[in-house]
């Protein structure tokens, strides 16, 4: 009996493996190949099936009452087996990242990587993104306005919870993503909440406003007075010079790290100050060693888009790509999106606002962004709609009003390497809404 189950079991494991590997290279033949390849695949299976039955017929002779056990058992397996090919397939098709809509906290494990596209608490474009690195917390830029803290703060305190940020990136000096290191007497700035340890922000800058001298002064005052922490431009780390660094390993293992690429603008002069942009690529190394890509530039366009290609023409292809200069019709250049070819791409912006501009076509997300984005990827996500009032015809203007479009939007990576993203409104493409 023993000797009979463990022939069987042998068996039953070589069928189910062929009939698995036959079943979903099938599937790929109908969606690529010609009508001789799906002939010969069908052929292969029916072989299959065919010489297992001639195997199981002359067992069961041999096996008594056994053989007929097993032919319950051999049934729920091959249909097993078909089932879970068909759901391989059917996950390949969909893509590799799962979605979930949660309007509270995502749970975390200690050793995974989250990007955190947070809602800024008003209809304005801007950028404020949270990240955990294992337990490292890092905040990338601090928009849209002097009382978006009160919004971003209230998320960000619940994953960082000792009161530290170790990282802050100031990507350029304009006031949608610096007013929130400034604040004002009824919303205090992102220093005076946290201990900000480490700040790194652009090099250079024709900013001479208010908010812009308010930021230096707060960040001059948090360096005084955090024990341990610092300040370095975009051009020092890059250089690696007065204690910066060009890669920072932000779990102490290597599995996860922060490099700062390199692009001219942070040494030349232009008199567009998006172009002033700190770049920067995170790395994140699974437990069997893959590797996947996440990129921020801040709001470069495209001299300082052609510029960062230039200067790193080897740059990996983007797991994520966090949309440049908020979806606008200046960034996401071919140069570009050619090298990088994006998987997920995510937008801080407020959908429709016309903020900036009256012309339907260039409102964030622009029109151009997307058909240049959309050769590369379906998965495109943003934050908020800016236009919720609707528009006043007499002036082509929003009337105001926000509202989630995905909401906060979560993008994780585990160790194990699997990928997920949450939202807190809505898990719809771009491509499936009513701006898309």
């Amino acid at each position: 009996m023993l000797e009979h189950m463990f022939v069987l079991g042998l068996f039953f494991v070589l069928l189910e493996n062929k009939c698995r590997f036959l079943y979903t290279v099938y599937c790929k033949a109908f969606e690529f190949g010609t009508f001789v390849h799906k002939a010969v695949y069908m052929r292969c299976i029916w072989e299959t099936i065919f010489l297992g039955r001639k195997a199981m017929a002359r067992f069961f002779r041999h096996a008594g009452r056994t053989g007929l056990f097993a032919l319950f058992f051999c049934f729920a397996v091959i249909c097993k087996s078909f089932s879970e090919a068909a759901g391989d397939s059917a996950s390949l098709e969909a893509g590799r990242f799962k979605t979930y809509i949660n309007g509270g906290k995502v749970a975390l494990k200690d050793d995974d990587f989250s990007i955190h596209l947070m809602m800024l608490g008003s209809n304005k474009n801007g950028d404020s993104i949270y990240i955990k690195a294992g337990k490292t917390d890092i905040l990338i830029d601090a928009g849209c306005e002097r009382g978006s803290p009160n919004t971003t703060s209230a998320y960000i305190d619940r994953y960082c919870k000792d009161g530290s940020l170790e990282y802050v990136i100031v990507t350029h000096a304009d006031a949608d993503h610096i007013y929130g290191f400034v604040g004002n007497k009824s919303c205090p700035n992102i220093f005076e909440r946290y201990e900000c340890k480490t700040i790194i922000q652009f090099a250079k800058t024709n900013k001479s406003t208010a908010a812009y001298k308010s930021y230096c002064e707060n960040r001059d005052l948090e360096v005084s007075t955090t024990k341990g922490s610092v300040w370095y431009t975009a051009l020092q780390c890059y250089n690696q010079t007065d204690g910066a660094k060009r890669l920072y390993d932000l779990t102490g293992d290597g599995k996860i790290t922060m490099e700062i690429l390199y692009q001219t603008y942070y040494e030349t002069d232009t008199s567009n100050e998006n172009d002033f942009s700190v770049c920067l690529l995170f790395t994140c190394t699974d437990k069997n060693g893959e590797k996947t890509y996440y990129y921020f530039l801040g709001d470069l366009e495209k001299n300082g888009e052609a510029s960062l290609v230039e200067s790193n023409p080897n740059l990996p292809h983007a797991t994520f790509y966090k949309g440049g200069h908020h979806g606008s019709y200046t960034a996401a250049s071919e140069a570009l999106l050619s090298l990088i070819q994006p998987e997920v791409v995510c937008i801080s912006c407020s959908v429709g606002s016309t903020e900036y501009t009256k012309n339907i076509d260039a409102v964030f997300p622009a029109l151009d962004f997307i058909k240049r984005i959309s050769p590369y990827t379906e998965n495109v996500y943003c934050t908020q709609y800016g236009a919720s009032g609707g528009y006043d015809e007499s002036t082509g203007k929003a009337r105001g009003g926000y509202e989630p479009m995905n909401g906060n939007i979560v993008f994780i990576c585990a160790a194990s390497g699997e990928m997920s993203m949450v939202f807190s409104s809505s898990d719809t493409k771009l491509k499936d809404s009513e701006w898309g």
